[in-house]
Parts: C-alpha cells; sequence; structure tokens
C-alpha cells in the first residue's frame, strides 16, 4: 500500500476518540495494534477473517496483513497454510522516538514522564525474523517495518527500590508514522543495517559492535542476514568463521 503520515494521524485521533472514557491500563496492547489495523484497513469486513483454519488480521485485495509486535514464531503455524495461497505481508512497528510514561497502578495517575535515549533503526527486526527463517524466502511473504513515534504506559510496580525493574507494560500508544521500512529481499536489508556495517571481511564480534547488539541477539539476525544471503561465510579462521556482505 502507499503509506501517507496525515493518514496514520487520522487514525490516531480516531482512535482517541472512541476510547476517550476509558481510564490508562484498561487498553492493554490493543491500541498500538487497533490502530495500525484500521490505517491498513479502514473496512471492517476485512478485518479478523477466517482464513485456512487461522483468523487474519487482514484479507484484502493485497493478500493477508498481520500486525505483530513481538515474537514472529507465534505466526509460524499461520503461515505454513497461508503463504500456500495468498501472498502475506506481516507488520512490525519499531519505537522510534519513544516517552516511557510512569503510571501509579493504584489511583492511575501518570507520576513522570522520561525519554528513553535509545532510536529504534528497524535493525531489531533481523532478531524476530529468525524465529520464521523456514519462510524468508518464500516469495509470497515480505514484511514492513514502521518506525513510530509512541508513548509507552508501565505501572511503577516492579520489584526493585523505584518499582521501575520488572515493571508491567499496559499500553502503547502511537504519536506519528516516522518511516515505514519494507523488505522483500536481501537488498532491502541494507536499509536497517548501520552506515558503518563493514564492507570487507568481519568477525562475529565485530557484528556485535557495529550492530550494538549482545551475544544471543546477534547471533540470530546474523543468521537472518545469512538466510536472506545478505552475509555469506567465506572462510574459517581457527576455530572462528569469517564473513562478508553481499549486499
Amino acid at each position: 500500500m502507499k503509506h501517507d503520515v496525515i493518514m496514520f494521524d487520522n487514525k490516531i485521533c480516531e482512535y482517541n476518540v472512541s476510547v476517550e472514557n476509558q481510564s490508562i491500563g484498561t487498553l492493554g496492547e490493543r491500541c498500538l495494534h487497533s490502530i495500525i489495523k484500521n490505517y491498513y484497513e479502514s473496512d471492517f469486513t476485512k478485518q479478523e477473517v477466517k482464513v485456512c483454519g487461522y483468523v487474519a488480521d487482514i484479507l484484502n485485495d493485497d493478500g493477508i496483513i498481520e500486525i505483530q509486535t513481538n515474537n514472529f514464531y507465534s505466526l509460524a503455524r499461520k503461515l505454513e497454510e497461508y503463504l500456500k495461497f495468498y501472498k502475506v505481508c506481516i507488520v512490525y512497528p519499531v519505537p522510534h522516538v519513544k516517552h516511557i510514561i510512569w503510571v501509579d497502578p493504584d489511583t492511575g495517575e501518570v507520576v513522570k514522564r522520561n525519554k528513553s535515549p535509545k532510536h529504534g533503526t528497524g535493525s531489531e527486526f533481523l532478531y524476530e525474523a529468525s524465529r520464521l527463517i523456514k519462510y524468508l524466502n518464500n516469495e509470497n511473504l515480505n514484511f514492513e517495518i514502521l518506525l513510530i513515534d509512541m508513548d509507552e504506559y508501565r505501572l511503577l510496580n516492579g520489584w526493585n527500590e523505584n518499582k521501575k525493574r520488572g515493571s508491567l507494560r499496559c499500553d502503547r500508544k502511537p504519536l506519528a508514522l516516522h518511516d515505514v521500512i519494507r523488505i522483500e529481499s536481501k537488498y532491502d536489508l541494507s536499509k536497517i543495517l548501520p552506515p558503518d556495517f563493514p564492507d570487507g571481511e568481519f568477525k562475529f564480534s565485530d557484528f556485535e559492535k557495529v550492530m550494538k547488539m549482545k551475544n544471543r541477539t546477534a547471533r540470530y539476525s546474523l543468521n537472518t542476514l545469512i538466510e536472506y544471503g545478505a552475509v555469506e561465510i567465506i572462510k574459517k579462521e581457527k576455530r572462528s568463521n569469517i564473513y562478508r556482505k553481499t549486499i
């Protein structure tokens, strides 16, 4: 679909009006999901459609659209059936600029608002996509990464002294659509790699450093790039693989 930041803003406004009498904490994760779903398809008859024994978020002339905020693995069984008959687009929202809003769990009052120092770039997609690795090169499958400015509401109910560690995320509310990155082939992955990603040979430790990822996340993310064919193993030095980017 052709993306439109103004239309996305309109969907945010429509949602806010529809829930204006609900309090923080009663909406759960449905706010983000609902706004994105209505942005992609405003016809409710094409939402939550039974397909191949499962329920798809959207089924329209473009095919099936699934909005997944995390845990791509839960889509595996659906994809096994969907991809036999339909084009499938998995939409993955990533916080671009995020403010964390802390809420008193007893009163529902906002206590504090902090801006997160992290900016989403879309590279988080690589780890999630590793959970669907057997489907990544299926010609019927593509992805859209939505970089969204958003507020994240968290209850001050954690276990440490300031009640933040282990706190419950109760809602995420989009503020604006910043960018859309469509992933249809290995060449599109260059859009989510950092500018200083090595053009020549590199080791796994180099990959961890440039991607700013810890061991497990980095390893699964690298596997995604290898499966797509965007990175290849060219040799082994001692007990370590040496890699090279192919895009």
